[in-house]
């Protein structure tokens, strides 16, 4: 899977903190927090998370590999 949009500093900042406090769940935890802030209304802060979990599993080398 691929990913056009660069990741901003902050992304970085949130993935890192989120992956020193959840560990392998910090992607779960990504995605937890964006619905929640979607059920809110909050379209900005639902886009920064789900941005935050798609980077979360790119360094995770989840769903990485060769495309054919």
């Amino acid at each position: 899977m691929m990913y056009d949009t660069p990741v901003d500093r902050v992304t970085a900042e949130l993935a890192a903190e989120m992956i020193a406090l959840f560990g392998s769940g910090a992607g779960t935890e990504a995605r937890a927090r964006a619905f929640r802030f979607r059920d809110l209304g909050n379209a900005i802060n639902y886009c920064r998370w789900r941005q935050t979990e798609r980077f979360i599993t790119l360094l995770s080398g989840e769903g990485v590999g060769t495309l054919h």
